[in-house]
């Protein structure tokens, strides 16, 4: 593994929900949701928005080509307190339960930020489907991640294998580096929003709104961190590199 990005993974740790990790088969990452009291969205103008350029091209064939493995998507709207206390951002989340999709919208946003939010939760939707099918070849590392969400707060990080802080720390912030960049590229196309573009700072944005709120930072090592997460095109390929 390129050392720079090893001492990036040693400069912090990060929380994730132990009740996403219990429900499905991967790492999540710090935008999933529970069930809320929900009210059903209707997601055509949102939709229509991103037809008018690539990404948002590419986002809506996503959304077919998860119909064609046999999902279904639903969209809800959640107010932006509610998913401002469970990811620190008052966009949007989603949830995956067997082959049922909900994407979570933040009922006060325009229907550019709406389609914004749906390209975003998109991307986070299909790494954790990759996520998952890695780590069927790898039960020992989901396991040892499991024990790592579980356990760090009670034994300390440094009594982990820096392997599994590694793996965990890469994940969850390569997919944010993800999503966002998506957003930037929709935003640099036209569709301009309040929330997600964040331009050529989009590093040390995830660094202090997911990492710093949990008592630590990347610092100056997060711009290195975005930089290896982006050599690599999909989430399977960053698995390869962060699987042992």
């Amino acid at each position: 593994m390129n050392p720079e990005f090893l001492f990036c993974m040693k400069k912090a740790f990060f929380v994730i929900i132990l009740a996403s990790l219990l429900n499905v088969g991967c790492i999540p990452h710090m935008e999933k949701v529970e069930d809320n009291s929900v009210q059903l969205v209707d997601s055509s103008s949102a939709k229509s928005v991103l037809s008018q350029t690539s990404t948002g091209k590419n986002s809506l064939a996503d959304i077919e080509r998860l119909k064609n493995q046999g999902y279904s998507i639903s969209y809800v709207t959640l107010s932006g307190s509610e998913i401002q206390a469970i990811n620190g951002h008052k966009g949007g989340g989603y949830k995956i339960n067997g082959k049922l999709i909900t994407i979570y919208i933040n009922s006060s946003l325009g229907v550019q930020d709406q389609a914004h939010v749906i390209v975003h939760e998109l991307v986070h939707i299909k790494d954790d489907i990759e996520i998952d099918q890695s780590l069927q070849s790898y039960a020992y590392v989901s396991s040892a991640a499991q024990d790592f969400v579980s356990n760090y707060s009670v034994k300390g990080i440094g009594s982990f294998d820096q392997r599994v802080v590694s793996y965990v720390l890469g994940t969850l912030f390569c997919t944010e580096m993800r999503a966002y960049s998506q957003n930037q590229q929709l935003s640099n196309e036209g569709t301009q929003t309040s929330y997600f573009a964040k331009g050529n700072t989009q590093a040390q944005f995830i660094d202090q709104n997911y990492i710093v709120q949990f008592g630590t930072s990347y610092g100056s090592s997060a711009s290195s961190m975005g930089s290896w997460c982006s050599n690599f095109s999909t989430m399977s390929q960053i698995q390869s590199q962060l699987v042992w």
